[in-house]
């Protein structure tokens, strides 16, 4: 389907009613559409870059005006698997903000099978305010063996663990979603839904 690029903003063409897709780059400038007539909103969010740095358009104005523009639509925020995105302190900062100003919304972070690094990752994951955290079972492009965490670089060890660490802390969400590894390089678009989830619930412990 064809697709309008505009100021470092993507959004698919689509009939009316359809939902809106908007994906948001890092090297753009934080563009974001008009509203439209959707109350439906997709929007997928490149964080990072490939050494971690966060987009400079990603701050809380920004928010402020994605807020303010699609308050009152039923609205799913998708962060991309860029490099370190899925942990950074400030979005995990962001995402409590929008779970406490928009209840209603979705938050889904993307990652691959060993982005988690760390006991502390593990502890990050369980407490954060994602909804979803999906994790394509993949190895991440580009990270040599040494710098994996151990035998946690098995989806179902590493569930096992955050799912622990929720219980703790008394956390039931997110929910844990395995992806299957061939996902067009794991960055969700418009024009990969990323919907192919081979396991949806982490193994109870």
């Amino acid at each position: 389907m064809d697709r309008d690029t505009l100021d470092g903003r993507t959004a698919r063409r689509r009939a009316p009613g359809e939902p809106l897709y908007v994906v948001v780059p890092f090297g753009g400038i934080g563009h974001l559409p008009e509203r439209g007539d959707t109350d439906d909103v997709e929007l997928t969010i490149e964080a990072t870059n490939a050494d971690q740095e966060l987009a400079v358009w990603c701050e809380d104005d920004w928010w402020t005006d994605v807020i303010v523009r699609w308050a009152d639509c039923r609205v799913t925020v998708r962060f991309s698997p860029t490099p370190g995105a899925l942990l950074h302190p400030v979005i995990l900062y962001q995402l409590e903000m929008l779970r406490r100003v928009t209840p209603n919304w979705r938050l889904i972070g993307y990652g691959y099978r060993d982005d988690v690094t760390s006991f502390n990752d593990v502890a990050a994951i369980a407490r954060s305010w994602y909804h979803e955290v999906r994790f394509i079972d993949q190895p991440r492009p580009g990270l040599v063996a040494a710098d994996r965490f151990g035998s946690a670089a098995r989806l179902d060890e590493l569930f096992g663990r955050v799912r622990r660490a929720q219980v703790d802390v008394g956390m039931t969400t997110p929910i844990l979603v395995r992806l299957a590894g061939a996902l067009g390089g794991g960055v969700p678009t418009q024009a990969e839904p990323t919907e192919r989830a081979v396991q949806a619930v982490a193994p109870e412990c």
